[in-house]
């Protein structure tokens, strides 16, 4: 299961890898939460789903309590530390855009922006856009800024050549 080099799954080993990309597509991650800084960002995201902000708090603090025991009881290894060390170390050179909010209670934007360094380190050619928005909690960038967020989009899909503008005509080149 494991190549043996800090944890990192071989990429055959996931489904994600196998497929054909022509390029890759953050929003609001890859990065661990900060114990305090992520109940916030929890109660944030069940929000609309728990009314009152005492079970929110209470229910957010027993996610990221059950979270952060099964990262300590799996000692490095569990799949969400697997997975991100295997994100890091992926070798195919795609583009990659990043979309993220410096007000992201469940992960920091220095969390984000190290992660992306670290890849650049690893692999100085790799083409990587970090593009980070002022406010917008986890996971809700497109539904604060719709059409910004479809114009990065948009000039990605260009890139990776997923799409071609005929005048006013998108053409999607490629089943996505």
């Amino acid at each position: 299961e494991m190549n043996g080099t800090n944890g990192v799954v071989s990429n055959k080993d996931y489904a994600f890898f196998k497929q054909n990309h022509c390029g890759l597509l953050f929003d609001s991650a890859p990065g661990f939460p900060k114990y305090l800084q992520a109940i916030g960002g929890i109660s944030d995201l069940i929000g609309n789903q728990v009314k009152y902000q005492v079970p929110r708090y209470i229910l957010a603090t027993v996610l990221i309590s059950l979270f952060t025991a099964y990262q300590a009881l799996s000692l490095g290894n569990s799949y969400f530390s697997k997975m991100f060390k295997t994100l890091k170390a992926d070798t195919r050179l795609v583009p990659t855009l990043a979309i993220y909010s410096k007000h992201d209670k469940l992960i920091a934007a220095s969390n984000i922006e190290k992660f992306f360094r670290e890849r650049k380190q690893l692999f100085p050619e790799l083409s990587v856009k970090t593009v980070q928005v002022e406010k917008a909690p986890h996971v809700m960038i497109y539904q604060t800024y719709p059409e910004e967020y479809l114009k990065l989009v948009k000039e990605h899909m260009k890139l990776c050549k997923l799409i071609e503008e005929n005048g006013q005509t998108l053409h999607v080149k490629s089943k996505l």
